[in-house]
């Protein structure tokens, strides 16, 4: 599992959030 991606992720929700 990669952390860089999963932190991406996170990055593209609390922009829509």
């Amino acid at each position: 599992m990669s952390l860089l991606r999963l932190s991406d992720h996170i990055l593209s929700w609390t922009i829509r959030l």
